[in-house]
């Protein structure tokens, strides 16, 4: 390494250091020259980067923001930002272990739901930023799969996106995305779904235990009669026919493949 390249690599390590301290530098150490303007020149990209990442978070979880308040939300920020430093070149994953970091996050613990929240708002952004494939219609994956209806294996849209909470925290997460102002009246369970972006629009569905758990399996490329197995065992009460029906009406099967295709 030249002189020159080492000295510029030393610059960038202390300007980072100073970027990510939970304390503003009041200089870099070892700079000549004015130091009160370094520091002036410092102290502001440092503002301007933390403020980029603030961005990203509001923008990524608007309804975890209105449950707790801007203020809150820019403390819980800012010390995310100290507890989970930037680990992807992509600003946009910058979010990924916010709601990890909420559930050991001390001054949330009075909203338990809160991580399931922002666990919402990332898939629902996954789900948004997926690849294009197209749908198949109900004739189309009936038709396919009655080849060998217990063999058959689902391929679903890359946009498929699963929650689980044990909390009702899709109705929270619905009701504070749309900043509503009526009663919000909870179910007394959890809920889980999927979300979907077979066109323009990600589309929501909260599902019972049987088809969520069949739904699972069949991303996990279980065959159907598996699949409808796993959701028999998370919900015996459910009826097999109720469950595949339940399934055909989501616009998320783009291939089947059975044994003999």
């Amino acid at each position: 390494m030249s002189p020159d390249a080492h000295f510029d690599e030393e610059i960038y390590s202390r300007l980072g250091a100073a970027i990510l301290a939970r304390e503003p530098a009041r200089r870099l150490e070892g700079e000549e020259g004015d130091s009160l303007r370094v520091a002036a020149g410092v102290a502001v990209y440092r503002n301007n980067v933390r403020a980029a990442f603030l961005g990203v978070l509001e923008d990524a979880f608007p309804a975890t923001r209105r449950l707790v308040g801007a203020e809150f939300f820019r403390f819980a920020a800012h010390e995310y930002f100290h507890a989970r430093r930037p680990s992807s070149p992509l600003v946009a994953r910058y979010g990924d272990a916010f709601p990890d970091f909420l559930e050991s996050f001390e001054p949330a613990r009075s909203l338990p739901y809160l991580p399931d929240v922002a666990r919402i708002e990332i898939a629902w952004l996954s789900s948004y930023h997926a690849a294009e494939a197209q749908s198949l219609e109900t004739e189309e994956i009936v038709a396919r799969a009655s080849v060998d209806p217990d063999r058959a294996r689902f391929r679903l849209h890359p946009s498929a996106q699963f929650f689980s909470s044990r909390f009702p925290a899709h109705s929270i997460w619905i009701y504070n995305r749309e900043e509503r102002q009526d009663r919000l009246d909870l179910p007394e369970t959890g809920e889980q779904g999927v979300f979907i972006r077979p066109d323009a629009a990600v589309l929501s569905y909260r599902l019972a235990p049987a088809p969520f758990a069949a739904l699972k399996n069949l991303a996990a490329s279980r065959p159907l009669g598996d699949a409808l197995s796993a959701g028999l065992a998370a919900q015996p009460d459910a009826a097999p026919a109720d469950i595949l029906s339940e399934l055909l009406s989501l616009p998320i099967v783009i291939g089947v493949q059975t044994p003999e295709s």
